[in-house]
């Protein structure tokens, strides 16, 4: 079978996404099949981005694949007979962040990113409503895909990366690892506020390249100003599977 992966990832971003559809990639082949993964663009600034994307996806010709995968916002847009969705986000700014200001959410925009949400959220619902079957990675996914789209799934958690993975507890060091790219979505500064009143020697360490910049010295800012340095480190790069087994196997 010829496997089409379509993934919408951020420009100049590598994250977990990414992983997801290479590991999704080489299992299929693994099991004899053929697969590749799609970029697609996905512009988000301004709003109007966001629709463009959509019509895009839907004038691309996939007819090569016997089935194709879409796994985040606006690639299950692209139109096939057999396009089984496993996705990994919506549009987290039109749904759960749309409140949120920091997170880029549309409420920001007033009128105009209440037009965008309800567009957005009618699009979604008639496209993945067609689909035969929809998957998500998490429960909170097929939650939030329920909640904003009154859409069901079903769920398929992400298997561990490789068996090779060797995830053991050598010993319980007194630190908590908190691995991730450093942006506001995954709140590593709330980690880092509450270890104000952590009583205990335990420290905390947070690894992962720094993508919003501005995020990253409000981090470094705060850490100073509370005196925290002997209780947080922060380790501004990306991490190997290997390094961070090791780290697992120890905190």
């Amino acid at each position: 079978m010829r496997v089409a992966i379509i993934d919408t990832p951020s420009v100049n971003v590598l994250g977990g996404g990414q992983f997801l559809c290479r590991d999704l990639r080489d299992n299929l082949i693994k099991y004899g099949h053929e697969a590749k993964i799609f970029d697609l663009v996905h512009e988000t600034s301004p709003l109007r981005h966001y629709l463009t994307n959509a019509l895009i996806a839907t004038q691309l010709d996939f007819d090569f694949a016997d089935m194709v995968i879409p796994v985040s916002n606006s690639a299950w847009f692209v139109e096939h007979e057999n396009s089984v969705p496993w996705i990994i986000r919506q549009n987290s700014a039109a749904y759960e962040w749309y409140d949120y200001q920091d997170y880029g959410g549309f409420k920001q925009f007033e009128s105009e990113g209440d037009v965008f949400r309800k567009l957005i959220t009618n699009a979604d619902i008639a496209c993945l409503k067609a689909k035969k079957k929809i998957y998500t990675i998490s429960p909170m996914v097929t939650e939030i895909l329920y909640d904003y789209c009154g859409l069901e799934a079903e769920t398929l958690t992400v298997p561990f990366a490789s068996p090779d993975w060797e995830f053991v507890n050598k010993e319980y060091g007194e630190f908590i690892f908190y691995p991730g790219r450093i942006v506001r979505s995954k709140r590593p500064l709330l980690a880092i506020q509450a270890m104000k009143y952590v009583k205990s020697n335990v420290r905390l360490l947070i690894a992962g390249a720094i993508n919003d910049k501005q995020y990253g010295s409000e981090i470094k800012k705060y850490i100073k100003e509370n005196q925290l340095e002997d209780r947080v480190s922060l380790i501004d790069r990306f991490f190997s599977d290997d390094e961070k087994t090791k780290w697992f196997a120890g905190c």
